[in-house]
């Protein structure tokens, strides 16, 4: 040991270029450092969860639930299933072992799940998600003197757009409402045509459709046969055709209905500053840097203020990365403090060159750890 010490104190041009080397790597490695507002957790668990619209509970449990459950008994390492019907929507929730492998359930679960091949052609296919717990980072609005309908679906633009930015891969809307069409059908305008109402829901059932059709197997492969023509809004329905005659007359939706573009009738208002709002809320990434992504946010709803309306703005109304900043800024300063507060008794006790050494030397520690 004395002999390594000697060479390095006989040896002062290497001693330094490893100094310095050990502080470059430092830097390096706290610039990599991930930096992350809250940290985020995963849970030995996930859910299932499954959609059809319009079952009732013994349905989405006979047609999906039970399904589910038989595609994934087995898969080592699961703990307990644990499932729950519900009108239009079923889920089953899995708990895997505490030393079981996690990643590796987790993608089987999802290979037995995609394999399911006997759903219900209107049900939508499973989503498998993981149990975790991630802190929410960042709340913007966009909000104006505007409808909602016609700012919701700005806001669907926008929100695309923010999951493009570094730290945005979860943004989500927390204040979207499901949107519903409306339509009154006019008693006068059906004895007018010589319509009834059933032929009116027939038309429209038998034109705005989504289902899967089957396989067709040819020589060169399979077919996958879908129907793709489902109406979402008010200038779909209005185009939908009731009645056609044998010379080429037509009788439109729009002819005998009132049809309203809006949402589900809910007792909910979601305003910013008095406005209309539609609110943003970003939660924490697998690999996240806060403070590079608070900057990315920033810079965007500058330039997108300058983009959006006369009478539309988004707003930052909470940002964790300024917080972030501002504690590792509080950080900083409390450490150079205390190396300036270690030297001065250190020169109080020793020669000031070798004081001085001696705080390079606690500085060079505390970078090493880093890199």
């Amino acid at each position: 040991m004395r002999g390594l010490i000697a060479w390095w104190a006989k040896n002062t041009v290497a001693a330094n270029l490893l100094m310095v080397a050990i502080v470059v790597m430092g830097i390096v490695g706290f610039n990599k450092l991930e930096r992350e507002f809250f940290p985020s957790s995963t849970f030995n668990g996930m859910t299932v969860s499954v959609t059809w619209l319009g079952a009732s509970p013994r349905d989405v449990e006979e047609q999906l639930v039970t399904r589910i459950e038989d595609a994934v008994t087995g898969i080592d390492g699961i703990d307990y299933l644990e499932s729950s019907a519900r009108e239009s929507v079923g889920s089953v929730n899995i708990r895997t072992k505490v030393r079981a492998d996690y990643d590796k359930i987790f993608d089987e679960v999802k290979v037995r799940i995609d394999g399911i091949n006997n759903f219900p052609p209107d049900a939508f296919r499973p989503i498998v998600t993981r149990w975790d717990a991630r802190a929410d980072y960042m709340y913007m609005a966009l909000h104006g003197k505007i409808d909602r309908l016609t700012l919701q679906r700005m806001a669907n633009d926008i929100r695309d757009e923010l999951a493009k930015l570094p730290g945005g891969e979860l943004i989500q809307d927390i204040s979207k409402l499901d949107e519903e069409v409306t339509i009154e059908i006019s008693e006068d305008a059906l004895r007018r045509y010589g319509l009834t109402f059933s032929q009116v829901a027939a038309a429209i059932s038998g034109q705005s459709v989504n289902l899967s059709a089957g396989r067709v197997k040819t020589s060169v492969g399979d077919l996958q046969m879908k129907a793709r023509n489902l109406a979402n809004s008010a200038e779909d329905f209005n185009n939908i055709i009731i009645r056609q005659s044998a010379d080429g007359g037509k009788v439109y939706l729009r002819d005998i209905a009132h049809i309203i573009d809006g949402f589900e009738d809910l007792d909910f208002v979601a305003t910013y500053e008095g406005e209309e709002a539609i609110f943003f809320r970003a939660l924490t990434p697998e690999v996240s840097n806060v403070s590079v992504a608070g900057k990315a946010f920033r810079d965007y709803i500058k330039k997108l203020n300058k983009e959006l309306p006369p009478g539309i703005e988004m707003s930052m109304w909470f940002d964790g990365s300024t917080i972030f900043d501002a504690r590792m800024g509080l950080i900083g300063r409390n450490a150079a403090t205390g190396m300036l507060l270690v030297l001065v008794i250190l020169i109080l006790f020793l020669r000031p060159k070798v004081a001085f050494w001696v705080t390079i030397g606690i500085l060079v520690s505390f970078t090493g750890a880093i890199a």
